[in-house]
This record gives structure tokens, sequence and C-alpha cells, in this order.
């Protein structure tokens, strides 16, 4: 639901319009608690990305 950079792929309308007909009662509030949520594991994945591939160097140079 957010881009790269955080930045949200669907408006909050849209999001409740399409809640509500799937029959989902959802608020802004909601909708907003997703995004952050969103955000805190985009960065989690970038920390465990880098963390894997700094492993991947320290592999590789014990290989060589």
């Amino acid at each position: 639901m957010l881009t790269k950079w955080g930045e949200p792929v669907y408006t909050k309308n849209r999001l409740l319009s399409v809640m509500s007909i799937f029959g989902f009662k959802v608020t802004p509030r909601d909708i907003d608690e997703i995004y952050r949520r969103s955000i805190s594991e985009e960065r989690t994945k970038e920390k465990r990305k880098t963390q894997y591939e700094r492993r991947l160097e320290l592999f590789r140079q014990k290989q060589k």
C-alpha cells in the first residue's frame, strides 16, 4: 500500500470505498494505522537486507 519512499499508493477515500464495498467497517483512523505499520515494516525490511548483505560480504571474503 506504500511506495518505497513511504508515500501511499492509494488515497484514504479510495481505500475506504473499496473496503466498504467488500463489507469491512474501516475508519480513516484505521487506515492511518495501516500506513504507520507499513512504514515500520519497510524500515525493518531495509535493516534486514543490509544485515544480510554485510553477512554475505563477510562470507565471500572468507571464501577467498
